[in-house]
């Protein structure tokens, strides 16, 4: 049985893919994004509360619609939805931002499983 559904937005497929194993070994269905384009699709084509995504976890450097744009949009569209932002740039006004939009967690790249685990497991608490 899933915990729920967990949307994953990375552009880097190596990236994708661990965060995905390691949540789905945690009993997660995964759908996954390359950009924040494909995440907002993923999102607005929601209709009903099976296919609800519980969580997204999104980076913020990709192309085509970065993260702050997408953020932006699951604030705004979907605030049900909280967000785990996952980067590797350390920067504490960016931090700062993103908590004040709602971002519930700011983790740096690269990740441990348990520290994403927690992370995951306090936010949907």
């Amino acid at each position: 049985m899933s915990k729920g559904t967990i949307l994953i937005v990375e552009d880097e497929e190596d990236i994708r893919e661990i965060l995905g194993m390691h949540l789905a070994s945690a009993g997660f269905a995964i759908l996954e994004a390359e950009n924040g384009a494909q995440a907002i699709d993923v999102i607005a084509a929601q209709k009903t509360d099976s296919e609800k995504v519980r969580l997204i976890i999104c980076d913020i450097r990709m192309p085509e619609v970065n993260g702050l744009e997408a953020v932006e949009f699951f604030h705004d569209r979907a605030p049900e939805i909280p967000v785990i932002v996952v980067t590797g740039f350390a920067d504490n006004m960016l931090e700062n931002n993103l908590m004040a939009r709602g971002v519930k967690k700011f983790l740096i790249k690269p990740l441990e499983k348990l520290q994403l685990l927690q992370a995951v497991e306090e936010v949907l608490a």
